[in-house]
C-alpha cells in the first residue's frame, strides 16, 4: 500500500467505505486472520483472565522486547543520552508502562491484543488464547498528550489538515517471533476498520521506535515534516481514511474471502 496525501485526498464517504460499509460478508471475514498456520483474531485486553493480560504485559515490555530496543534506541540517539544512562532510563521507563497497564486493566477499554486460540482447542475461549501482541486506540482528546499534539499541529498551519474527529495509537508492539510485515498489514486493516466504524477521520501513531517509519509508510502513513511532540522530539505518523487507504483496505478483505489457488 502506498502512502497517500490528505492534503490532495479530503476525507470522504467515498466508494471504498461505501463498499465497506454495505458489504457485511467483507467484515465478516475479517473476523479472524491466518497466518503461519495459526488463527489470529483480536480481544480487549480487559476481557482475557488478569494473570494471562499480566503476564502479556510483562512479555512485551521485557528488556530483549521491541518496546526496550526502541525506548533505548531514542534515549541514545535522540536524546543522546550516554549508553549506561539510556538503559537505565529505558529499564525505568518499562517499568512504568507495565504498571500503568495493569493498574488500568479493569478499566480501560481502548487496550486491545492479538493473539490465537491453541491447537485442538474444543471452545474458543480467552482461557485457551494466547495473546502474542497489544496496541491501544483512543479518541485524540482523551489522550494525556493529545493536546500537545493539537498544539503541534497548530504551529504548523496543519489543524484544517487533519481537522475533524481523530483517534491515536500508542504502546503497540507484537512479541519478536510473531513481528513480520504479514501481522502489520492485519494490524492496520483492523485499525483501519475500527477507525471507519467509530467515524475517525485520522489516526495518530505516538511512535517510541523512530526506526520504524520506513516501513510503516507501506501501509498508509504519512509523516509530515516536523510534526513531533515538542518536548521529547517523539515521531508523530499519521494514517487518514483516504480512499486510496480504504480501498487497500476492500482488496486486501477481498482476497481473504477468495478460495486458495490449486
Amino acid at each position: 500500500m502506498t502512502a497517500t496525501d490528505p492534503t490532495t485526498q479530503p476525507i470522504e464517504l467515498g466508494t471504498a467505505a461505501k463498499k465497506l460499509a454495505e458489504n457485511q460478508q467483507l467484515l465478516a471475514a475479517f473476523q479472524c486472520f491466518e497466518s503461519g498456520g495459526l488463527t489470529f483474531e483480536e480481544i480487549p485486553l480487559p476481557k482475557l483472565p488478569k494473570a494471562q493480560g499480566f503476564a502479556l504485559i510483562d512479555s512485551l515490555y521485557s528488556p530483549d522486547e521491541r518496546f526496550a530496543q526502541g525506548f533505548y534506541k531514542y534515549k541514545v540517539d535522540i536524546l543522546k543520552h550516554p549508553e549506561q544512562l539510556a538503559w537505565q532510563n529505558t529499564l525505568e521507563e518499562l517499568e512504568h508502562y507495565k504498571e500503568t497497564l495493569k493498574a488500568e486493566y479493569d478499566t480501560d477499554d481502548c487496550v486491545y491484543t492479538v493473539g490465537y486460540y491453541e491447537a485442538g482447542s474444543q471452545e474458543q475461549t480467552p482461557d485457551n488464547y494466547i495473546p502474542v501482541g497489544i496496541y491501544c486506540m483512543r479518541p485524540l482528546a482523551t489522550h494525556e498528550r493529545g493536546e500537545e499534539l493539537v498544539q503541534a499541529l497548530t504551529d504548523l498551519n496543519l489543524s484544517d489538515t487533519y481537522a475533524g474527529n481523530n483517534a491515536i495509537v500508542h504502546s503497540f508492539s507484537l512479541l519478536k517471533d510473531f513481528r513480520n510485515l504479514e501481522m502489520l498489514k492485519y494490524i492496520f486493516i483492523s485499525i483501519g476498520l475500527k477507525a471507519l466504524r467509530m467515524g475517525y477521520q485520522h489516526i495518530f501513531f505516538f511512535m517510541s521506535d523512530y526506526r520504524l517509519k520506513s516501513i510503516y509508510k507501506r501501509y498508509g502513513l504519512t509523516f509530515p515534516a516536523d510534526l513531533k511532540f515538542r518536548n521529547s522530539q517523539h515521531t508523530i505518523g499519521c494514517y487518514s481514511l483516504t480512499e486510496d487507504n480504504l480501498a487497500y483496505i476492500v482488496t486486501s478483505l477481498q482476497q481473504l474471502l477468495s478460495p486458495p489457488s490449486a
